[in-house]
């Protein structure tokens, strides 16, 4: 539990920064996970990575708050405790040479230079969500992946193989497999809406729908260990351990 004097803010930018990495001081990267609440009550999350995915951290989070919210502990009207705070909480003293001191300050100093080097930037889209592409039957996560390859075709002229976590929550110690969203399919939409002469709208929608049913296939397969990077992978850890790099 971090408790930060930090005032939030509506910058979703610095708000980020703010739960991703702050100023360091008082972080504990190397727990499990960090539950980060700012001075008025508003809570973040972080979390070390190794241990388990987004999708179970979330689900554990979000039954904690469902819990507190329908049955919360403490009311508007809750007395404070008539307990002495300073009998049950003791603070720790340092006492650090200057030596102590030094390595301190070059570790934050190295911290601030790592975290300043760090981009962050963010677009609220507004204009329609998951329950519009439900209505069409159409995959919100399709949509977002397709987006994103429109934009960096637009930008560079090419297609490149695209990363896309997938949960394997379902077998005992599953964790992720790799999902690839670039397809043919979406090769073809982001052909179609980036040229002069675009097809009529109703074809590219047939062809943004065949992108859903592509992407929901290979989500499936991944889900059910029918994808094939994380065997390549270890096949490749495998032979570099042998010393024999294919």
């Amino acid at each position: 539990l971090i408790l930060e004097e930090t005032q939030p803010t509506r910058d979703y930018k610095e708000l980020i920064r703010q739960y991703l990495h702050s100023d360091g001081i008082n972080r504990w990267f190397d727990k499990s996970f960090s539950l980060i609440v700012l001075k008025n009550g508003v809570a973040g999350l972080n979390f070390e990575h190794s241990w388990g995915d987004g999708v179970a951290v979330l689900r554990y989070f979000e039954d904690i708050y469902k819990d507190s919210t329908q049955k919360p502990q403490i009311h508007p009207n809750t007395k404070p405790t008539s307990q002495n705070a300073e009998r049950l909480v003791t603070p720790l003293n340092f006492q650090l040479d200057d030596k102590s001191k030094s390595f301190i300050k070059d570790a934050l100093n190295k911290y601030k230079k790592i975290t300043d080097s760090l981009d962050i930037n963010l677009l609220e889209f507004l204009d329609f969500g998951r329950n519009t592409c439900k209505k069409h039957k159409i995959s919100p996560d399709s949509i977002m992946q397709l987006a994103f390859q429109i934009a960096h075709y637009k930008l560079n002229k090419k297609f490149v193989s695209t990363y896309e976590s997938c949960s394997t929550a379902a077998f005992k110690h599953g964790r992720t497999e790799t999902m690839r969203p670039c397809t043919l399919e979406t090769k073809e939409v982001c052909l179609d809406i980036s040229t002069k002469d675009k097809p009529p709208q109703e074809v590219i929608v047939e062809k943004i729908k065949k992108c859903s049913a592509v992407h929901g296939q290979l989500i499936k397969e991944a889900a059910m260990g029918q994808g094939f990077d994380r065997h390549l992978f270890t096949l490749r850890v495998i032979a570099e351990k042998k010393g024999k790099i294919p």
